[in-house]
């Protein structure tokens, strides 16, 4: 009789230790999860930071063109106004 109360106490005490393993295990998946999830909302900031970067860098080389562009057409009515008179 006792030894069935034993292994009938052990028996219990085996599926509490499993099941709050199980639930640490589970605890943490969460945890590592959520990190995970931190990690992916930082890298779509991330990328969202760099495509406007992009677009200002784009808008800049842009400009410039459109501005050396004006310049060299400045330039070029120049030279053919001195090269008429």
């Amino acid at each position: 009789v006792e030894k069935k109360l034993y292994e009938a106490n052990m028996a219990k005490q085996v599926a509490f230790f499993r099941v709050k393993h199980n639930t640490l295990a589970q605890e943490l998946e969460i945890e590592r999860l959520n990190q995970s999830n931190q990690v992916l909302e930082l890298e779509k900031k991330l990328a969202v930071e760099t495509s406007k970067k992009q677009w200002y860098l784009v808008a800049l080389v842009l400009t410039g063109l459109v501005l050396l562009g004006l310049w060299t057409l400045r330039i070029k009515r120049r030279h053919d106004y001195f090269r008429s008179v």
